[in-house]
C-alpha cells in the first residue's frame, strides 16, 4: 500500500480524534485525556519511524496550536521523544485486535505524561507533585486513554473495516458462484 492510501486510511482516526480534542474537555471537564493517543499509535504501526516522527511532530504542533498554557514546541518534542520510546515496541501490538492495541496507546499515554513531567521540570513550570498525581496521572489516566482509544477510535475502525471485508466476502462468494453457474451452464445447458 503506497504512503498516500496509508494517509487517506488516517483521516477517520484523525477526525475523531480532533473532535474528541475539541468537545471532550467539555463534556468531562475533570478528565483530560490524550486524545491523540490512539492517532499516533495507529500511525506508528502502519509507517516508517522516519515518517512517524514526521506525523507526530505535526500532531503536537497542532496540540500546541490549541494549548494556552504551555510554550509552543512543546507538546511536538513531548510526543517526538514518546515516539522514540515507544516505537520500538510496535511488533508486540497487533493492529488486528483492538483490545490489545489499546494496550499501546496505554503504553504510549504513560510515557507522554512522564515525558511532560520531565519536560514541564525542564522548563521551570511550576507543577506540584505528591501520589496522588503520580496515582493519577501515571496510573489512572493511561488507563482511561486506552479506553477511550479502544470505544472512541479503535472500535469504530474495527467495526468498519470487518464490515468492508464482510461485504468483500461476499462479493468475492458471489463471484466464485457465479463462475461455477456459467462453468454448469456451459457443459450441462448445450445438451439440450
Amino acid at each position: 500500500m503506497s504512503t498516500y492510501n496509508k494517509l487517506l486510511t488516517l483521516i477517520l482516526p484523525f477526525t475523531l480524534s480532533y473532535i474528541s480534542m475539541l468537545f471532550l474537555p467539555f463534556i468531562i471537564p475533570s478528565v483530560r485525556f490524550l486524545t491523540f493517543a490512539p492517532l499516533i499509535t495507529l500511525i506508528m504501526s502502519r509507517f516508517s519511524f522516519h515518517y512517524t516522527l514526521w506525523l507526530t511532530s505535526l500532531i503536537g504542533v497542532l496540540m500546541d496550536l490549541h494549548s494556552i498554557n504551555f510554550p509552543l514546541g512543546f507538546f511536538g518534542l513531548n510526543y517526538c521523544l514518546s515516539t522514540l520510546v515507544v516505537y520500538r515496541y510496535k511488533k508486540y501490538f497487533l493492529e488486528e485486535k483492538p483490545h490489545i492495541f489499546a494496550l499501546y496507546s496505554v503504553l504510549f499515554s504513560f510515557i507522554a505524561t512522564t515525558i511532560h513531567f520531565i519536560l514541564s521540570a525542564t522548563f521551570e513550570m511550576n507543577i506540584k507533585l505528591h501520589i496522588l498525581t503520580f496515582f493519577t496521572d501515571l496510573i489512572f489516566m493511561p488507563i482511561l486513554d486506552g479506553i477511550y482509544a479502544f470505544l472512541i477510535v479503535l472500535l469504530p475502525l474495527y467495526c468498519l473495516r470487518t464490515k468492508f471485508i464482510n461485504k468483500l466476502k461476499i462479493i468475492a462468494t458471489f463471484a466464485v458462484n457465479l463462475k461455477k453457474l456459467r462453468f454448469l451452464w456451459r457443459q450441462y445447458g448445450h445438451r439440450r
